[in-house]
């Protein structure tokens, strides 16, 4: 079991995990180094997207583990994983979100993260934004 960026010939077997993009905006932030894979002999079993929100803050995008892989610690270990490439670039805290209805904001908050404020869009749960201080 590993770790790595993803790489081009990874497009395909990503795009099958979460199609929440398209394979063109899925390609580009492959090529940008954007995009954690943890992998299992060969086969990928979680994924993990960033960005950098106003250009320089370390945004968690999307957090995804296969279903038969879940509660495994696979998730943590990838979340773990970003925060030291991120403090490892010089970055202080990182953030990600997730809708107040979904049970993901318990696993955040578990491994850290605070709640650090929310917004609510047009026939949506709100959305809630957490922060982690990393070193």
């Amino acid at each position: 079991m590993s770790i790595r960026y993803a790489i081009e010939k990874d497009l395909i077997k990503l795009y099958e995990l979460n199609a929440l993009i398209s394979k063109d905006q899925l390609l580009k932030i492959i090529i940008d180094q954007k995009v954690l894979v943890f992998e299992n002999m060969s086969e990928i079993i979680g994924t993990l997207r960033f960005s950098y929100l106003w250009g320089h803050i370390p945004f968690m995008d999307l957090l995804y583990v296969k279903n038969t892989f879940r509660k495994t610690g696979i998730g943590t270990r990838l979340t773990f994983y970003f925060e030291k490439e991120m403090a490892k670039n010089g970055h202080k805290f990182v953030l990600t979100s997730t809708q107040v209805d979904e049970q993901a904001q318990h696993f955040y908050r578990r491994i850290g993260y605070i709640d650090n404020g929310s917004i609510l869009l047009p026939n949506q749960a709100a959305e809630l934004f957490l922060i982690k201080h990393i070193k």
